[in-house]
């Protein structure tokens, strides 16, 4: 990976994802500038101990940032900005200035995502490296089903890892996995195989002898005849399998004239011959020199796919399961993953993104030209998204773009999933029979598939000619709600979309079965004389509150407690069910009066809190035998607490200080 070697980029912000692209940058051999509108950011001291190379710029994002020359410099050719790159958090208003101009001047600009496209390009291209890439991304449930979509490739017997939204970064990530490997030696006996034994290696000592080489002196010099056979694995083939046998071979003859090649063969032109040639230079006392050493190098180049990789191969990871939010697919155009999932999109971050049309089409970036999309039925706007459905335009264009960039078009896969009844083969859903809930799978009966036959029932149970095949009760998961049924079901679907089904559902239905889920999303705290209390303070956002008191309103009489930073959402969705499972609203945080307002049609109850602990206390009060608390604010945390982390442990001391005032512990 060279291609940012000797060049000076401009890192905007330095968060965790900022910090990420510096070292890589410098990693990958770049000078660096890093700029942040804060005077002294976090990350500040950790640049300065870690990367004391990169020159750091405190002040506002002005056009004046891409004239930076770079720090140290030792070539003026190399110390204008050649590229820029963002920190997921800075919306496109903060960074206007310098990114118009940036891309007035033909520059590459990008986010830490576009790095890690670009890396895994060239790994591929280099080392024959192609693992599967799930991403996941949606307005809530991001992290849960990253989670248990990890967990279950991992109990599938692959070598998974997990990144991106979720932590931690990518680029951090990466380089972790690399530096993994970068000891590990290529295999002796593969390596041998390179050059035929037996085979010579024509000396040339000097320029003049090269010189008669590449003429063909055949009197003064022998010619060498390079061939390679098999030089490209198959299209369709897949790069990253252990049991890959494609390999390109090496043949060099040293005495006589050329031979016509064989038919399958492709003979290397006289410029390529000259460099394989060049590089194995032998010194007179017959030792191998460092450029010698390099040979295998340029064999690699030929073929990426040589097995000669296999050892490093084996111990990259085999997928990636990556979390990814709207601000990271915002600037990304390079992207095109195996396959996404789009969860859900409601209104949320629309302070960044300016609209909800922005914030939408932030989302549909996670679907490159080849990507498998996972669709959500329940949700019309993800629905939308399915590539058939695209612009005529839009797909004409994308396909026009691929035969440009010499890429294979196809139709990609689209699998659903919904509360419903799947009505296509290999998709997803919930069937209720005998008031027993199931998350089921359709199978096309005439697939192998479809001779699996129901749990309960001995005949298959058919709909529109489909058998659902019952893969596990809803009531078996550890997670509580209607909506983490539907959060398996999308990790199921984004999992069959790799090798980790081809022993069946077993062991991921296994790690399904035992996921716990991730902490402050509807997590149980404790039951206090019959009432249970739960957080929910990641439920930043009115669509996560709704699926929050969905869920369990299906189980409780619900007490909420709402509000906080609203980040000028629209609230009046919550209306409907808080009037159906709810009994009272507790109100707190800065956007409280705008909450109640937008509630007031819901006709329940709703009382004010100055603090979190008066909250619970309120809540206490009002709370019979049979109900739950809910504290999903559907808001930010950020007027009252550092962060929903923050906000988590107030309430949960709050309930705990509960506890002790009732003798429970």
């Amino acid at each position: 990976m060279h291609h940012l070697k000797g060049q000076h980029v401009l890192i905007l912000g330095l968060g965790a994802s900022g910090l990420a692209m510096v070292k890589w940058c410098l990693t990958l051999g770049a000078s660096v500038s890093v700029a942040d509108t804060r005077a002294e950011p976090p990350n500040l001291e950790i640049l300065k101990r870690d990367c004391p190379q990169a020159q750091f710029i405190g002040g506002p994002f002005t056009a004046e940032l891409l004239h930076q020359k770079a720090k140290n410099s030792t070539h003026s050719e190399n110390e204008n900005i050649r590229a820029v790159f963002k920190s997921p958090g800075l919306s496109p208003v903060e960074v206007e200035p310098v990114w118009r101009a940036a891309k007035e001047m033909g520059l590459w600009v990008g986010t830490e995502l576009s790095l890690f496209a670009k890396a895994m390009a060239e790994l591929k291209e280099e080392m024959g490296y192609e693992p599967n890439v799930l991403c996941v991304t949606g307005t809530n449930g991001k992290t849960t089903v990253t989670s248990l979509a990890a967990q279950m490739l991992s109990r599938g017997g692959l070598r998974t890892v997990v990144a991106g939204n979720i932590g931690p970064t990518l680029l951090d990530t990466l380089a972790e996995r690399l530096n993994e490997i970068r000891d590990i030696p290529e295999d002796e006996d593969e390596q041998e195989d390179l050059v035929p034994e037996g085979a010579g290696i024509e000396v040339l000592k000097d320029k003049e002898q090269l010189n008669e080489h590449e003429h063909e002196n055949a009197n003064e010099q022998s010619s060498p005849k390079v061939t390679a056979k098999e030089a490209h694995v198959s299209e369709g083939e897949n790069a990253h399998s252990e049991t890959n046998t494609d390999e390109a071979h090496l043949e060099v003859s040293c005495a006589g004239e050329h031979t016509q090649p064989q038919a399958q063969d492709s003979e290397l032109s006289a410029n390529e011959v000259t460099e394989i040639t060049e590089i194995t230079k032998i010194t007179e006392e017959g030792e191998e020199t460092e450029e010698a050493a390099s040979v295998g190098l340029v064999i690699q180049e030929l073929n990426p796919h040589h097995k000669k990789f296999k050892s490093k191969r084996s111990a990259l990871p085999q997928v990636w399961v990556l979390e990814l939010s709207s601000f990271q697919l915002n600037d990304c155009d390079n992207f095109d993953p195996t396959a996404a999932v789009v969860l859900n999109i409601t209104e949320d971050h629309l302070d960044w993104h300016g609209d909800m049309a922005s914030y939408i089409h932030a989302k549909s970036k996670i679907f490159g030209n080849h990507t498998h999309q996972i669709l959500c039925r329940d949700d019309p706007v993800v629905l939308s998204l399915r590539s058939e459905q695209l612009d005529a335009k839009a797909l004409k264009k994308a396909k026009a773009e691929a035969q440009q960039n010499e890429q294979e078009w196809f139709d990609r896969e689209v699998i659903t999933y919904g509360s419903d009844l799947p009505t296509e083969p290999g998709h997803y859903g919930l069937e209720t029979v005998n008031a027993m809930t199931w998350l089921v799978k359709a199978v096309d009966p005439n697939d192998d598939e479809g001779e699996v036959k129901s749990r309960r029932k001995k005949t298959p149970v058919q709909v529109d000619e489909l058998i659902m095949h019952r893969l596990m009760p809803a009531d078996a998961l550890r997670i509580r709600g209607a909506h983490n049924a539907l959060n398996a079901l999308a990790a199921l679907a984004l999992c069959s979309t790799s090798k980790a089904t081809s022993q069946g559902h077993g062991p991921m239905l296994y790690a399904l079965r035992e996921y716990r889920g991730e902490p402050h999303r509807v997590e149980p705290v404790m039951r206090i004389n019959e009432v249970e209390y739960f957080d929910d303070s990641k439920g930043t956002n009115v669509g996560a509150t709704t699926a929050a008191i969905k869920g369990l309103g299906a189980e409780f009489s619900l007490i909420v407690i709402l509000g906080g930073e609203g980040k000028g959402q629209d609230f009046t969705p919550l209306a409907d069910p808080l009037s159906k499972h709810a009994k009272l609203v507790i109100l707190l945080g800065r956007d409280a009066p705008i909450i109640k307002e937008a509630i007031h049609s819901a006709g329940v109850e709703i009382i004010n809190a100055t603090s979190m602990n008066e909250a619970v206390q309120l809540a206490h009060q009002h709370a019979h035998s049979g109900d739950a608390v809910l504290m999903s604010p559907a808001c930010a945390s950020f007027d009252m607490f550092n962060n929903y982390e923050h906000r988590a442990e107030v309430f949960i001391n709050a309930v705990r200080d509960l506890s002790l005032e009732e003798g429970l512990v």
